[in-house]
């Protein structure tokens, strides 16, 4: 009688094993992902708080000014060469500059490589 609890605790002990080691994969396999996906969210938010930074400024200075900086800003983050093609638009009446970057970014995941479309959108009134 005693062996027999002694193999049930054993078999119990194993199936708590091997759900832990799955749980711990899943949960590593989860992180991985949140970190690539994650980055991308981290990257455009960077964007869009460059791009406002250089338009507060768009009364004063040129768009050529403004698109060079914001170019500037694309390198330094580390984006894609797609996210070099800037469009700014200025309108009148209301004064509005409108700054659109479209572009894809590469995220492995795991086993395959996903493209990921960024859009970033920031208008401004000076």
């Amino acid at each position: 009688m005693a062996q027999r609890s002694s193999t049930r605790l054993q078999g119990k002990t194993g199936r708590m094993k091997a759900t832990s080691m799955v749980f711990l994969v899943v949960l590593a396999a989860a992180i991985y992902l949140a970190v690539e996906v994650g980055g991308v969210f981290f990257r455009k938010v960077k964007l869009e708080d460059a791009i406002q930074q250089q338009i507060s400024f768009a009364g004063q200075v040129s768009d050529d000014a403004i698109r060079q900086q914001i170019l500037n800003d694309v390198r330094a983050i580390g984006l894609p060469p797609g996210a070099q093609r800037i469009g700014l638009v200025r309108t009148g009446n209301p004064r509005v500059l409108r700054v659109t970057i479209t572009y894809e970014e590469t995220v492995n995941l795991l086993v395959t490589k996903k493209q990921i479309p960024v859009r970033v959108q920031v208008n401004r009134r000076f």
